[in-house]
């Protein structure tokens, strides 16, 4: 990872550009190639499962968002590649595999009660089996990350807590956006390899009881803000900068705070 934005959107303008069926034509192919790998083995590899729940082909951009926010992910997703020529992953979609995985894994392993004859899940089973999957998926999240040259964090009312619910500036109750803003925080930033050509251009341009819900802090400061009028004027810039790769036409644009 190169860069990483706090995003905030004011308008639902993006929706139109979102590609569903190919977003659910990758997902099936995935869950198919997870469903036959875990009922071939009794010995599982977490890195062929991790291999499976991502794509091989590298993006961009990593787009840490809301599972309510998906459609806005998947519009913007759409809109960044149609008019700006970058390609984005979508963090979700793979949150979802990793609920099928474990839901697959537990029906394995049903216990049967011999007086009845049901089938039950066993609740030691079932946690054993989330601790390996989450694992998985943080590992796998981790490393996309790592991959990406930018991380697009969607700051919106359902990704951080709003109003008199926060207690601090910047909070959550997804762990798994907790942990991708952590590891922007905390991941070694890597050249993208074009860094001194663009450097120059900057030079020359200048009822029961419910469980408790856990809070998560999110350190926001080592992100570029980036709202839709910023994201307007890199798609206008990329059409006359057609000469640079357009995520350095947008670090042009907006240059890190030192």
């Amino acid at each position: 990872m190169y860069r990483a934005f706090n995003v905030t959107l004011e308008s639902n303008k993006y929706l139109g550009y979102a590609n569903a069926q190919q977003y659910e034509n990758d997902k099936s192919i995935s869950l198919q190639n997870l469903r036959r790998i875990i009922n071939s083995k009794d010995m599982l590899q977490a890195y062929e499962i991790k291999k499976l729940l991502l794509p091989s082909k590298r993006y961009d951009i990593f787009i840490s968002h809301s599972h309510k926010d998906l459609e806005i992910a998947k519009g913007l997703s759409g809109y960044l590649n149609a008019l700006c020529g970058v390609s984005c992953f979508i963090d979700s979609l793979y949150w979802g595999n990793i609920d099928e995985l474990q839901e697959e894994l537990n029906r394995m392993h049903l216990h049967k009660d011999e007086a009845t004859g049901k089938k039950y899940f066993d609740h030691q089973s079932t946690m054993e089996v989330a601790k390996h999957a989450n694992m998985i998926l943080a590992s796998a999240l981790t490393e996309m990350i790592d991959n990406c040259e930018c991380v697009f964090f969607l700051n919106t009312d359902n990704s951080v807590i709003r109003g008199t619910e926060a207690m601090s500036k910047n909070e959550t109750y997804s762990p798994w956006i907790y942990h991708e803003v952590f590891t922007t925080s905390i991941i070694h930033r890597k050249g993208t390899g074009r860094r001194a050509a663009l450097e120059e251009q900057q030079i020359r341009d200048n009822a029961i009881k419910p469980l408790p819900q856990f809070i998560y802090n999110l350190d926001l400061t080592g992100m570029t803000i980036l709202n839709d009028g910023d994201i307007i004027h890199w798609q206008s810039a990329v059409k006359h900068d057609y000469n640079n790769n357009p995520l350095d036409v947008l670090y042009k644009l907006k240059p890190e705070r030192k």
